[in-house]
């Protein structure tokens, strides 16, 4: 968010800073990536680790889990930016709405496996 205000926090504060243009429009670029990377890319990160976990316990119903997996991938697609973004919002309601009506399953501890050589 930073990135979005600091020319014209710039402009208030220093008397001096001269008007730029292209300042301006290099601040806004850099606004609209680090939006992408700092949201889609962290949300993606998020959301497929708590699929693979959910996957691999049971915590979450299975077709959550893989549908959150989708939903990382559609993240991580750059001309999907808008879709992406609604649709891991509605992944975050669905977990949290799971989670608040106790629709979520119990794993009974961790699971064990036995590795053998």
């Amino acid at each position: 968010m930073s990135a979005e205000i600091n020319y014209s926090s710039t402009l208030d504060r220093f008397d001096n800073f001269q008007e730029d243009a292209q300042l301006a429009f290099l601040s806004q670029e850099l606004y609209g990536w680090l939006y992408h990377y700092a949201y889609n890319v962290g949300a993606a990160v998020l959301i497929a680790a708590s699929s693979m976990v959910a996957l691999h316990t049971g915590v979450l119903p299975r077709w959550l889990a893989w549908s959150g997996l989708m939903v990382a991938l559609i993240l991580l697609l750059h001309f999907l930016i808008l879709l992406g973004s609604l649709l891991a919002l509605l992944w975050f309601v669905m977990v949290a709405v799971l989670m608040l009506a106790g629709g979520v399953g119990s794993t009974d501890g961790p699971r064990r496996y036995t590795v053998r050589w």
